[in-house]
């Protein structure tokens, strides 16, 4: 009793021994009077000077924490974040007007011509030849079907600039290419690689076509890793084909240097500021394909590492750069910036895609929980939760196959989209691992007709993509050694 009284009033003398010989009542007023005289005494004295806590200070810092972007002596673009050294000189400079001092970066260098490239494979294309590209007429009809096969969801090339380049660079017989069309060359040879994995009849795919792809699309691939030097990625065109890599990579089923190229892309995206919403580009069309690049090397190291299993490179909390506007780049120029007028172009492929892309998040999330349906000891007793989380894996699985079906019915090219192919061949094991160790039931039966729905399609999409044939092998094989089981039980 006396430790709680002390804790409510260390002032009252708990420790009087006249406390024992009064009442409660006596105890009451006793510590009411003290509290009185302890209040009349703090006011005579005045407030206590309060002790600023350390903590609670806030501090200005003379560094702006948002970085900037400038432009070094040869008009690249540079970003400098909060702990570079050129943030720390500028706020010394703005914080003392006798202090101009030059940063080192804005001195030109003295340039060594006979330094050599730490990349072997790497020439200039100055020394490009026009005459090593396919026919105009080729050129032309590859890029175009790369360019609305593949870049459905994330366009970050600017067509009608990308198509009047590709004029010049294809009529460049007779004189020497300027500073953007040795730029666009590489982005050219790696655009043409991709043209070569789409068949030119999505409805009608030829296997033959798929071998004469790619052995074209290598070759297209090869020469643009000749023409770009990567030590030196410092122009939005350079970054471009780098994502374009990553495409091409991807569409063959080459997983580990499409996380190479993306780890680069990534570094360079960050170098040349993308991720921050700042004002670059001198004008709309290069502001706009800085967004749009950006988030497509975003939602490529999302993807890619998710398949692999990887933590990702690029952090939400480091990010603050805007989405690209919702426009054609029919309506973007360097002018500026006009209303779009309603769509006319078909926007169903870009629907089926999205559809997969939301349920492969839906079954990625659902799956750990399927062993939960099989039949053991240690699931039976299991939470009801866990099973509910299943079962909607297998539904999600069901809907990616049919979903993928009917993209086969109608033709929808889908050779560089990899992570279709992928969703459903993992759908397709869910249902299959169902079908080995669950119980006998409709659903098991189902999974095998899933099962056989989906390597139809993978063998349809087998035709134009190296991933889909893999796939379509690989759940055959499984496909009949179930069928075995079930006729042997």
């Amino acid at each position: 009793m006396k430790r709680i009284l002390s804790l409510i009033q260390p002032s009252a003398g708990i420790d009087d021994r006249e406390l024992d010989e009064n009442t409660a009542e006596e105890l009451v007023q006793k510590i009411k009077r003290s509290c009185h005289d302890t209040k009349s005494a703090q006011h005579h004295r005045g407030p206590a000077p309060t002790r600023v806590d350390e903590d609670d200070i806030i501090l200005e810092s003379m560094v702006d924490s948002s970085g900037i972007l400038d432009r070094d002596d040869q008009g690249f673009w540079d970003f400098y974040g909060q702990a570079s050294g050129k943030m720390f000189l500028r706020g010394l400079q703005n914080h003392s007007e006798k202090l101009q001092t030059l940063v080192p970066r804005a001195i030109p260098a003295l340039k060594l011509e006979d330094t050599k490239t730490s990349f072997e494979n790497y020439y200039s294309a100055q020394m490009f030849p026009s005459h090593e590209l396919p026919p105009r007429e080729e050129v032309v009809a590859l890029c175009q079907r790369a360019l609305d096969n593949v870049f459905v969801l994330t366009s970050f090339i600017h067509q009608p600039t990308f198509h009047v380049v590709v004029e010049n660079i294809c009529s460049a017989t007779n004189r020497d290419l300027d500073n953007q069309e040795r730029r666009v060359v590489p982005l050219l040879y790696v655009i043409l690689a991709i043209g070569s994995l789409c068949p030119s009849d999505n409805k009608d795919p030829e296997l033959l076509h798929r071998e004469a792809g790619l052995a074209q699309g290598r070759k297209l691939f090869f020469k643009s890793n000749q023409l770009l030097d990567l030590s030196n990625c410092r122009d939005l065109t350079s970054l471009q084909t780098i994502c374009c890599w990553v495409i091409y990579l991807q569409a063959v089923a080459e997983f580990d240097r499409a996380y190479v190229y993306i780890g680069i892309a990534v570094r360079c995206a960050l170098r040349l500021g993308m991720h921050r919403s700042v004002l670059a580009g001198s004008d709309p069309v290069e502001q706009e394909m800085r967004k749009r690049t950006f988030w497509f090397i975003h939602k490529a190291d999302v993807y890619l590492s998710g398949l692999l299993g990887v933590p990702q490179m690029i952090h939400d909390e480091d990010i603050d750069q805007i989405l690209p506007l919702e426009l054609d780049d029919a309506y973007i120029s360097k002018d500026g910036i006009s209303p779009m007028s309603p769509r006319n172009t078909p926007l169903i492929a870009a629907q089926d895609l999205l559809q997969l892309s939301f349920a492969h998040v839906q079954m990625v999330l659902y799956r750990p929980f399927l062993h939960y349906l099989l039949n053991s000891r240690r699931t039976q007793d299991s939470s009801p939760h866990a099973k509910v989380c299943a079962f909607a894996c297998l539904d999600v699985s069901r809907k990616i196959i049919e979903n993928m079906g009917r993209m086969a019915e109608r033709g929808v090219p889908i050779g560089p989209h990899w992570f279709v192919m992928y969703s459903t061949y993992f759908a397709t094991l869910n249902l299959l691992y169902y079908a080995f160790g669950g119980p006998s039931s409709e659903l098991q039966h189902s999974g095998i007709e899933y099962a056989y729905k989906d390597q139809e399609a993978l063998t349809f999409f087998g035709k134009q993509s190296l991933a889909a044939d893999r796939c379509s092998k690989s759940i055959e094989v499984r496909t009949r050694a179930l069928v075995r089981k079930a006729y042997a039980c």
